[in-house]
């Protein structure tokens, strides 16, 4: 990832643990080999030489995605390069549209707001829109802030309807989503950031905007927290779907590593590992003091079972006995149990 990321980064670490993979890389280019000029063909050949299977990358760069696929040979999932494209955003909100939808995909009106010309989520959505029917998207933001015109010419020709409404209530009454963004402003050159929160006041969602509207709120996140295009009491607002929209982002990017690597070969591994490998050798070493006496002893692994710590004196047995224990499993001795007839 040569530019941050925390939704499309963590959702695909977790899916890949979740298959039963693992990970690595790098979050932000400061202490890689990019800072000494090393090119992405080199830095995606050196992934594959260190027996990665699939690469995800973000970069800057409009295009540098396409580039990088071309040169590797095992498959590169885009994570978003620059503001062209962001795939995998489309697909989760394509997903969640389809959920919210009843299941269905065809008919969709949904309204467009905030940065939506210098962003790559609404022309990546917009453009998978369009392989449905009867697609009406409605927009409103500033000049400088609106849907580019090739993007509006391409959809049209697609057969979507295409509508720029005067504010964001015209667009809330005739849509049934609503998809916010944030003000891309790493990507403005020229424009200050007071210039931009002057632009996006009129077009911010609060609670009366959402009022009395069936609308869902849909936002790729994140909010821009000294923008707030998106007022924090309209997270509780039932109109907010835009948490679900990205827990689908595990499950989407879940379902596309599994379809990528389900054909993998593998050598399985038949046999039986030393336990000490198959669970870590985990054992604390730890000093009993008791007056001026010292006793060692160690914490062993508990790998299917559970800790009772803290017990009063005496009450181990008790707790075997009561819970059968004896007969449903091993016990792990206490490392100090009381002597007889002492409580």
């Amino acid at each position: 990832f040569y530019e941050p990321s925390t939704r499309t980064k963590t959702s695909f670490i977790t899916a890949m643990r979740q298959l039963g993979g693992n990970s690595d890389g790098f979050s932000g280019i400061e202490s890689t080999a990019v800072m000494k000029k090393e090119t992405i063909r080199d830095t995606v050949m050196m992934m594959e030489a260190n027996h990665f299977d699939v690469i995800v990358m973000r970069h800057p760069l409009g295009g540098s995605l396409q580039w990088a696929a071309d040169v590797a040979s095992i498959p590169v999932i885009n994570g978003g390069d620059g503001k062209n494209e962001h795939p995998t955003q489309s697909m989760l909100d394509i997903f969640t549209l389809y959920l919210l939808n009843e299941k269905n995909l065809d008919g969709i009106s949904i309204g467009f707001g905030g940065d939506l010309s210098h962003g790559r989520t609404i022309r990546s959505l917009s453009l998978a829109l369009s392989c449905f029917k009867d697609i009406t998207i409605r927009w409103a933001a500033e000049e400088l802030l609106g849907m580019p015109e090739d993007l509006v010419e391409l959809l049209k020709s697609r057969g979507v309807v295409v509508i720029r409404e005067k504010n964001v209530e015209d667009v809330m009454s005739k849509v049934q989503f609503y998809y916010m963004t944030r003000p891309q402003l790493e990507r403005m050159g020229g424009i200050t950031k007071n210039e931009v929160m002057n632009m996006m006041k009129k077009y911010r969602i609060d609670l009366n905007k959402v009022k009395g509207s069936q609308v869902k709120l849909m936002h790729p996140l994140p909010v821009n927290s000294e923008v707030a295009e998106i007022d924090y009491e309209v997270y509780f607002d039932e109109s907010q779907a835009f948490f679900q929209q990205a827990e689908n982002g595990i499950f989407l990017r879940k379902a596309l590593l599994y379809e990528m690597l389900k054909d993998k070969e593998s050598v399985q591994f038949s046999g039986k590992l030393n336990p000490l490998l198959e669970y870590g050798n985990n054992r604390l070493k730890r000093i009993i003091k008791e007056r001026d006496k010292e006793k060692r002893g160690f914490i062993d692994n508990i790998t299917n079972g559970t800790v009772v710590d803290h017990l009063l004196p005496g009450t181990e047995q008790k707790i075997v006995a009561e819970l059968d224990l004896t007969n449903r499993g091993s016990i792990s001795i206490p490392a100090h149990l009381p002597k007889a007839g002492k409580s």
